[in-house]
């Protein structure tokens, strides 16, 4: 995260506002973890048009979960939740919060899953696309376009490949 002069005159800031979480032990070695922080009930809010529902998402996950069942429907809820299961294979395959060691080889990536259907999530993070998983968990790409769009946007910063 900086703030950079990209023309002449004009500095603008790089990543500092979007803060992802950080392995614990990068953020000791950094001296993160004894900076002051400042807890805010709204982490963000995504819009994908006019007249379309933004999406706010909260910092109190029951907010979040209640947000999105008033304004986006049941479908939503359960789209996000059978998402967040899906994600946890996939998050322990690719190590993100490990410190202190090299890209997992995928023989390593593989034996992170306990069954069958999280071995598919992680052949899914590995050589399927974020639009294929946003189409199995929130197919319907009008109603829920803010949500997928943030999604989207996650996942190709977590995984650093394109939603397709």
């Amino acid at each position: 995260a900086s703030t950079v002069e990209l023309f002449d005159g004009y500095r603008f800031e790089i990543a500092g506002s979007l803060q992802f979480p950080t392995s614990a032990v990068v953020s000791a070695e950094l001296g993160l973890d004894t900076l002051p922080t400042i807890d805010l009930e709204v982490m963000s809010v995504s819009l994908r048009g006019v007249g379309d529902a933004p999406v706010v998402y909260y910092s109190d996950p029951m907010k979040m979960l209640a947000h999105l069942g008033e304004v986006h429907g049941a479908d939503a809820v359960a789209g996000m939740a059978g998402l967040m299961a899906w994600s946890l294979a996939p998050t322990r395959a690719l190590g993100r919060f490990d410190a202190g060691r090299g890209p997992r080889t995928l023989d390593e990536m593989y034996a992170c899953a306990a069954t069958e259907s999280e071995r598919a999530a992680i052949d899914d993070l590995l050589f399927g696309s974020v639009s294929d998983v946003l189409d199995r968990y929130l197919p319907d790409r009008d109603k829920h376009g803010a949500l997928r769009g943030m999604l989207a946007f996650l996942a190709v910063n977590t995984t650093y490949r394109g939603p397709e």
